[in-house]
């Protein structure tokens, strides 16, 4: 079996050349940097405040279990 002829003709068409909106790239991550930004300072806020609020609302701290409950002296008569 024979190749194909080639086309005698090529037809040409005009395209512009792309161009890049390095502004637009640029803005755009900023914009994209800027919502994580804000996102993250709201969550941090809100767990903060709800870490804050179970805290102080327990008696018991997570620590408890291990840690010595020394006895604080203010008078400083018993300190060793």
């Amino acid at each position: 079996m024979a190749p194909p002829p080639p086309p005698s003709s090529v037809t040409w068409i005009h395209v512009d050349k792309p161009t890049f909106d390095l502004v637009g790239v640029v803005l755009g991550s900023l914009q994209a940097a800027g919502v994580l930004l804000v996102a993250a300072v709201v969550l941090g806020i809100a767990i903060g405040t709800v870490l804050i609020l179970v805290r102080r609302r327990s008696n018991t701290t997570i620590l408890d279990p291990v840690s010595l409950h020394l006895d604080r002296e203010t008078d400083g008569s018993r300190l060793a």
